[in-house]
């Protein structure tokens, strides 16, 4: 059955939804089960965002709040949380369910963070779930290349958090971040050990962070982040990654303008992983690594395909890079020596694009070409197996060659880059 209330007054209407717990607006409930309901005074975007104020303003930790569908503007005036300027606070086992809802702001508003954790103590065991929409200050469609111009502008922004969870969202517009991680050293005490613990940070999944100025950062120690099953589409930059132990399965990056995933030197980077998924049809970089950045980066079962021979390009000026059965038809390319080793094995070259040809001896040498394939036959930039009877018949130029199989006078045989 359903409720019409015809007769009564806007004031009047909002008064009775409230009573009953029902209707259009943003309902509170508690960690003991009671529930409050923050209504709307009119059917407008603007009443919507006020009533969606002032539930945040009545929330405490392990409240759900609960919006219901509809269009939410965004106006609350911002304060400080974290050291982050922004409008609605994460508190601890907080679990915020949009449910169909967008909220959004306009080009006039002050750039700011839509949600925040207050980053001063662990927040633990919260949750954004959608189906929902963060719609950031820059119209849909509009040209990327204005974005970038308000950095503080972000969708979620967390904290020192833990055992989060961000699912099946939308965030776009933004003209600095769709979702942004920062310190997760904890300040307090708990079963992981205290504040050296980084782990179990928290998941991202289902989630579309497109027509951003960066649709996802992860800085600053924020490590141990599961993402999965979401997309970084038509950004400047995709995915912008200085911590460590970052896991990317099943994820796409594609039309972005800069980077699909660019991987700093953050002090304990990389070591993480991208699995399956692609990453196509970005105008400069696929994969951009920063020198001294050789803790490595595993890509499996992963899509690489660009435009042309300067499209989507792969670069690392670091080492640890490992390319496995992945379809590569992206160039290779080096703005300088790498300072690692490079690994491309197993993987099938579909022969339009790939190339090294950019790649000068030095840059060559930091990348290794094995057991690849075309359709026609072996990849013709695989390096050349050599066996040698010593190490010393091998020599130390023989590494500019590629891989080399060596024999020992004990004849065991290894590997040597």
């Amino acid at each position: 059955m359903s409720l019409e209330i015809t007769t009564a007054t806007e004031a009047q209407k909002s008064g009775i939804r409230t009573s009953l717990g029902i209707g259009y607006g943003v309902k509170v409930t508690r960690a003991d089960g009671s529930c409050t309901s923050y209504v709307p005074t009119a059917d407008t975007d603007t009443a919507r965002g006020l009533a969606l104020e002032a539930a945040f303003a009545a929330a405490v930790a392990f409240d759900t709040i609960d919006l219901t569908p509809g269009n939410y503007y965004v106006a609350k005036a911002t304060s400080t949380i974290g050291g982050w300027v922004a409008q609605y606070a994460i508190l601890d086992g907080m679990t915020i369910r949009l449910n169909g809802a967008r909220l959004y702001k306009k080009s006039t508003d002050t750039a700011s963070v839509m949600f925040a954790t207050n980053g001063t103590s662990l927040i633990d065991d919260w949750s954004i779930i959608g189906p929902g929409v963060l719609d950031g200050s820059y119209a849909a469609n509009s040209d990327t290349a204005a974005r970038g111009t308000a950095t503080a502008e972000i969708g979620i922004n967390t904290n020192a958090s833990r055992r989060c969870r961000i699912e099946g969202l939308t965030l776009k517009n933004f003209a600095g971040t769709g979702i942004q991680g920062n310190n997760a050293n904890f300040s307090s005490s708990d079963e992981y050990g205290g504040s050296a613990a980084k782990y179990s940070t928290g998941h991202i999944h289902s989630c579309n962070a497109d027509l951003n100025n960066i649709g996802i950062g992860l800085y600053g120690g924020n490590e141990y982040w599961n993402i999965s099953n979401s997309s970084f589409n038509k950004n400047l930059t995709g995915c912008d990654i200085y911590a460590g132990n970052i896991k990317f399965t099943g994820c796409e990056a594609n039309g972005n303008t800069n980077h699909a995933l660019r991987i700093r030197n953050g002090g304990n980077d990389g070591h993480g992983s991208w699995v399956g998924g692609m990453m196509n049809h970005n105008t400069g970089f696929s994969v951009n690594v920063e020198a001294s950045m050789d803790n490595g980066f595993t890509f499996t079962g992963s899509h690489f395909f660009g435009d042309s021979t300067t499209t989507n390009k792969i670069q690392s000026l670091g080492g640890g890079l490992n390319f496995t059965g992945c379809i590569v038809d992206s160039p290779f390319f080096a703005s300088a020596t790498p300072t690692g080793i490079n690994t491309v094995k197993d993987s099938f070259f579909a022969g339009t694009y790939a190339a090294i040809t950019d790649l000068s001896a030095a840059e060559r040498a930091k990348w290794k070409f094995v057991n690849n394939h075309t359709l026609t036959g072996v990849f013709a930039s695989d390096d050349i197996r050599t066996t040698y009877a010593t190490d010393a018949d091998a020599g130390t130029g023989g590494v500019l060659q590629g891989e080399l199989w060596q024999q020992t006078t004990t004849g065991a045989v290894f590997a040597k880059l």
